[in-house]
């Protein structure tokens, strides 16, 4: 059981790298605070992947990952593929901006089960035969970025193995997935993020750009104050601020905010036509090329 220590400004991680045979060991976690505890580390954060590679991870590697869930004091993240398959990830990073393409479906899991629920239309040409309909589909890299670096951050590689059956029958409609970056995310993550932070920004705003803003004649509201300038501004000029709670539309909640309804609708119709089924969970399919 090797370990790599990695700091980087206040952050601290022991990253974590088992064998096989450790990986699968129920201990593993209470082993693994005991080996941290041992080497008197205090205040780091654990880190863990399954690696057969001669090469311990890098900063980097978990720094990405890890840092912008700033203010978690411990964080779990199991690695469920191999360091290649992470270098594959990265190197998907670099490919030309240009031209990334977004998909995500939607798993219920059902008996130990998964089943992708997305609704189905008629492809009629060259062959005709049912399509999945994606939860969402973005083709602006710039647009998605921080949604994709969000889902990246609280969710994890998966294999076309661990797809279900339906999904990896419906989804080379649209896109290869060996050759794809895929993301797993549970659910109840996405409810958390919105649940905890509600809206992106609540701050005084400036009337004019509100107004823009909610009539879809600007991407953002750049002009706004805290509370607490607010209450120091004249009485004259609070006049042009007005309090307002909003989401970028590029920002990570924009899109989290539009997941969680479709997904929401989607296991509503699910459950409807399959009422004595029992849903143990919920994620999402993340793809990118």
């Amino acid at each position: 059981m090797e370990v790599t220590f990695s700091e980087g400004g206040t952050y601290k991680f022991a990253c974590y790298r088992l064998t096989y045979e450790e990986s699968k060991s129920p201990d593993r976690i209470a082993k693994i605070k005991a080996d941290l505890a041992s080497k008197g580390k205090d205040g780091y954060s654990i880190a863990i992947t399954c690696d057969a590679s001669p090469t311990p991870p890098t900063w980097d590697t978990f720094a990405n990952s890890l840092l912008c869930l700033d203010g978690r004091l411990e964080m779990w993240k199991l690695m469920q593929e191999s360091w290649p398959h992470h270098k594959a990830v990265e190197a998907q990073k670099g490919v030309s901006k240009m031209s990334t393409s977004y998909f995500i479906f939607t798993e219920v899991q059902v008996n130990d089960q998964w089943h992708c629920i997305n609704p189905q239309v008629m492809k009629l040409l060259p062959i005709e035969h049912l399509v999945l309909v994606p939860t969402l589909r973005s083709d602006s890299r710039y647009q998605f970025e921080k949604a994709y670096r969000q889902l990246e951050c609280d969710g994890h590689p998966f294999t076309v193995d661990e797809m279900s059956r339906n999904l990896q029958a419906s989804v080379n409609d649209w896109l290869t997935p060996e050759d794809s970056v895929r993301i797993a995310v549970c659910y109840d993550d996405i409810l958390k993020l919105l649940n905890t932070s509600g809206k992106e920004h609540s701050a005084f705003a400036l009337r004019s750009e509100v107004a823009a803003f909610q009539n879809d004649e600007s991407e953002n509201i750049l002009d706004f104050v805290s509370v607490d300038e607010y209450r120091k501004m004249e009485d004259e000029l609070k006049k042009a601020y007005q309090y307002f709670e909003w989401n970028d539309r590029s920002g990570a909640y924009r899109y989290y905010e539009e997941i969680q309804k479709k997904v929401a609708a989607q296991v509503k119709d699910w459950k409807a036509i399959n009422p004595r089924a029992e849903i143990t969970s919920v994620r999402i399919m993340l793809f990118s090329t």
